[in-house]
């Protein structure tokens, strides 16, 4: 939607780890042979040998599925499988930039709640951990980031990871992936 297009992220092991922001693919489920394309000339530059150039791809979808469907109204929503060879989908069921914003403010309200009482309310602390979901929010972005992980390291497949836009939950599942795969990025 925002005009983000697949791009090559990195390489770990002749595996493709790319980026993009969902597919405009509309209620007619149109194709677009140009991502197809980029995308199937990534993991080939990815692979260092005719066999891994047969890897499968993940597209890891950050999105629930129901916002994905509902993304086909407005013209966007999710690519078709069938166009890219030996793919899967699989969606992380995490939620948009907004509610993560809500929750964080409510966060952040319940933290000076706290410290106003010198930390000793336990009932301001209980509210924190039931009202504001972040640490929710937390868990599924880095159980996205464990299925990323596993689809590159012990599945041996080339990802594409997106949203809506590719530019909140993408970015952030992407680059803690590659702190998780290169040693050199957590120095």
């Amino acid at each position: 939607v925002q005009g983000r297009i697949p791009i090559l992220s990195n390489i770990f092991r002749g595996n493709a780890l790319m980026r993009s922001g969902q597919p405009l693919v509309g209620l007619t489920q149109k194709r677009c042979v140009q991502d197809e394309k980029l995308i199937e000339a990534m993991k080939e530059a990815a692979s260092t040998s005719e066999e891994a150039k047969k890897h499968s791809l993940v597209i890891v979808d950050a999105r629930p599925s129901s916002s994905a469907f509902a993304n086909t109204l407005i013209g966007a929503g999710i690519e078709r499988l069938e166009c890219y060879e030996d793919s899967e989908r699989i969606y992380l069921n995490l939620e948009n930039i907004h509610t993560i914003r809500e929750s964080h403010d409510r966060l952040s309200q319940q933290i000076k709640l706290i410290s106003r009482s010198d930390g000793n309310n336990r009932a301001l602390w209980i509210e924190l951990e039931e009202g504001c979901a972040w640490l929710d929010h937390l868990r599924g972005i880095l159980e996205g980031v464990g299925r990323i992980l596993e689809a590159l390291l012990q599945n041996n497949t080339h990802v594409l990871v997106h949203c809506s836009d590719g530019w909140d939950r993408t970015i952030q599942l992407v680059s803690l992936v590659q702190l998780c795969l290169f040693p050199r990025y957590r120095t």
